[in-house]
């Protein structure tokens, strides 16, 4: 079984919110956000120096992984270039046994409705643009979160990764 889940997708497609009831199914478990780096380094979610925060998010993980039996990163990693620097500083690659991927999606309409208390439109709205060119992965477990409660998700996933 995995022991990392590497939960992707653009925001307001419930990624956090998700991720705190996948880990509920596993002992031990926990939940890391770059957000988390951020916010730690620049006291706000607003600044990121990708070249630099990426990969130290990886060496976080890493050194959770070290007391966990479970992990689960939450970012967008809509670009490889973030992935491949989060992979950097986590000192592992995909395609791998220990890790688990999963993109969660929804239109940029509900996406908006989500985040309306905490992000601007357009922010919303761009990131959302950027789908088209994200990474893909041959095991990816893809779920579109609309009209889906957060249980149904999180479910899918936990079956997605005891089955790996």
């Amino acid at each position: 079984m995995p022991i990392l889940l590497l939960l992707r997708g653009v925001c307001g497609s419930g990624k956090s919110t998700v991720a705190l009831r996948v880990s509920e199914h596993f002992d031990n478990s926990c939940v890391m956000e770059l957000d988390d780096v951020k916010l730690r380094k620049y006291g706000t979610t607003e600044k990121c120096v990708p070249n630099v925060d990426f990969e130290e998010f990886g060496r976080d993980v890493a050194t959770a992984l070290k007391s966990r039996k479970f992990v689960v990163a939450v970012e967008a990693f809509v670009d490889k270039f973030h992935i491949d620097l989060f992979l950097k500083g986590l000192k592992m690659d995909i395609p791998s046994e220990e890790i688990s991927v999963v993109w969660l999606e929804c239109s940029a309409d509900i996406a908006v409705q989500r985040k309306k208390e905490v992000l601007l439109e357009n922010v919303v709205r761009d990131q959302h643009r950027r789908i088209p060119n994200r990474v893909k992965y041959d095991d990816e477990l893809c779920i579109d979160t609309t009209g889906k409660t957060i249980e149904q998700v999180a479910l899918k996933i936990v079956e997605h990764i005891r089955s790996s």
